[in-house]
């Protein structure tokens, strides 16, 4: 499939440093021309984007068409959980699953972990492609939380967050 002129004028205007992943664009006209100046910035999801030709694309689409040639076909995930951090290396394709088993826990709570307050113990479970797997009740949150782990890491494999 050939590229679009869109996807030929992104690939030849947005300069993407894999290493650090951070973004330029080449100022084609001005006293600057020709010199990169940082592109892109912080939407409100807290994700950083770029915008070209009237259109936001999240940056770590961007980076991944950029370095591999190609629009990422599914999710992108970053490896680290850091929305901001897009260099190369901390990006990786997606299932649904797998990306939500890499996102971080809410708040101050230990992951996979819920508290029955009717009779006092520590749920834990682990949902995976829509199906909830119970793992048991627990005296502690902590003792919830190591089966939660251990499940996550079955299923999810380098996906899995333990925090």
């Amino acid at each position: 499939m050939m590229p679009d002129d869109y996807d030929v004028e992104l690939a030849n205007n947005i300069i993407y440093d894999p290493w650090t992943g951070d973004f330029f664009r080449t100022l084609r006209s001005g006293y600057r021309r020709g010199m990169p100046v940082k592109a892109g910035y912080v939407n409100s999801r807290g994700y950083f984007v770029i915008r070209f030709k009237n259109r936001v694309i999240q940056a770590h689409r961007v980076a991944w068409f950029i370095y591999y040639g190609l629009w990422p076909g599914g999710i992108i995930d970053h490896a680290n959980g850091d929305k901001l951090d897009n260099r190369i290396g901390n990006l990786r394709i997606a299932t649904p699953t797998q990306n939500n088993a890499n996102m971080k826990a809410k708040g101050n709570k230990l992951k996979g972990s819920t508290f029955i307050r009717r009779i006092g113990k520590w749920q834990a479970q682990v949902k995976c492609d829509g199906k909830t797997h119970y793992l048991g009740l627990f005296d502690s949150e902590a003792d919830a939380h190591k089966a939660y782990i251990r499940a996550a890491t079955k299923l999810f494999g380098s996906f899995a967050r333990p925090a």
